[in-house]
């Protein structure tokens, strides 16, 4: 019996599909992650002007009830990106710097004001600080942060020469200037000229106008005629001759201006080290007028102006022998003063009644002229500080030996009087 042929059970083959899934061309797949990485740019670095707050990276925040826009009056007014030698900070060092100014006809509030070279971070807050109008804050962009009150302030970032930008914020964060930084060489500054236009100039004026007049008085603040600006007179072991703002009787320095012209002290520094001559800066602001005397504490307290007028050096000095360094801020020695042992209560000064060399002094007189006449002024003015009521009258030395003259004895009235000196037989 022939078997029949048994069909088969499994399906017919299917005809392929004529449609295949093609790969996606390499043109295209770039052109995507090129708008990715463009789109990313877009959202960090796109200008925060009239935006959202930026993001506060100093730790300072202003509270929200005290935030505020800021004052379109205060400007970036001067950047130079490659300080080589123009203008260095308070140790000398030459970091980048940025100058705001008021432009304004009133005084700015800075607290909380921010400054950065992202618009979506402020790196540097100001402290409490007020500018007037007219006035000139300068901001080192050292890489480092240093924002206290009357101190030279330091930004945390640094500026490139090749090309930057600056935002200016207010307090509530939101940047109100952006200013475009164009290459520059070193020792060039780019600088507002009004009407919203910048220049690039080798005649930067860090701290004064941006015209022809503020570039020479810039200028003649740093040249100064030799004998000018000296140190006058120093006491390394005080222990009642001049109290400071804290109540304390920290060691003193005096200068003396011999020119007749006022003088910008910010431009110079105090040094006890020969090795390091812009060891401490004058503060900003700080002026020593034709023929004036200026004090600076000896105390170690790096600090302004206290309530007695004077501020505080970085450094102490030693009793049994130091040095006493005035130089310019470009670490040019003006003058130099060494002395030996001091006693409490003395001091080491020029002799001014005399040949004006130094000579040590057992009336010290911090602020005033080293003779006679300031000698008596001193007096008095130790006594209008007795607030007390007590005072010594009468003072009898040698009790029961035969007085040979006349011997002085001095006598503290009451603080309205002068003191003068009463004699006895």
């Amino acid at each position: 019996m022939r078997s029949k042929p048994i069909k088969s059970s499994s399906p017919p083959n299917r005809r392929r599909s004529k449609l295949r899934r093609e790969k996606p061309k390499r043109g295209a797949l770039a052109l995507l992650l090129i708008l990715i990485v463009l789109l990313v740019l877009m959202i960090l670095f796109t200008p925060n002007i009239g935006g959202h707050p930026a993001a506060n990276v100093s730790g300072t925040e202003v509270p929200a009830a005290d935030a505020a826009t800021g004052n379109t009056h205060l400007r970036i007014t001067e950047v130079m990106s490659s300080n080589r030698t123009a203008y260095p900070d308070e140790t000398g060092a030459f970091p980048d710097w940025i100058e705001l100014t008021n432009t304004g006809n009133g005084p700015i509030n800075l607290k909380g004001y921010g400054l950065s070279d992202r618009s979506d971070k402020i790196i540097f807050v100001f402290p409490e600080m007020t500018l007037e109008a007219g006035g000139h804050v300068i901001v080192f962009a050292s890489d480092t942060t240093k924002n206290a009150a009357g101190q030279p302030l330091h930004a945390k970032f640094k500026i490139s020469s090749a090309g930057d930008t600056l935002y200016l914020f207010g307090s509530d964060g939101v940047a109100f200037q952006e200013l475009p930084i164009p290459a520059m060489d070193h020792d060039m500054s780019y600088t507002f000229i009004g009407e919203g236009s910048y220049i690039i100039t080798e005649q930067y004026t860090p701290g004064y106008e941006n015209t022809q007049e503020g570039y020479a008085e810039f200028r003649a603040s740093t040249l100064l005629t030799t004998g000018a600006l000296v140190i006058n007179e120093i006491c390394a072991s005080s222990v009642t001759t001049l109290r400071d703002g804290d109540g304390e009787y920290p060691d003193w320095i005096e200068l003396y201006n011999a020119s007749d012209r006022a003088i910008d002290l910010s431009n110079y520094a105090l040094s006890d080290n020969p090795d390091k001559l812009v060891k401490w800066r004058f503060p900003q602001g700080a002026v020593i007028e034709p023929g004036g005397y200026y004090v600076v504490y000896a105390s170690g307290k790096d600090k302004g102006a206290d309530s007695t007028g004077w501020p505080h050096a970085s450094f102490r000095l030693r009793s049994n022998g130091d040095t006493v360094i005035l130089s310019d801020i470009q670490g040019r020695m003006l003058d130099l003063v060494t002395y030996d042992l001091l006693e409490a209560d003395t001091s080491w000064g020029r002799d001014e009644e005399g040949s004006g060399a130094f000579k040590r002094f057992t009336q010290p007189t911090p602020g005033l002229p080293n003779t006679r006449a300031g000698e008596i002024a001193m007096d008095t003015a130790l006594c209008l500080a007795n607030t007390s009521g007590l005072y010594i009258t009468e003072v009898m030395s040698g009790n029961g030996r035969q007085p040979q003259g006349l011997r002085p004895v001095r006598q503290h009235q009451k603080a309205s009087q002068m003191a003068v000196p009463r004699y006895y037989a």
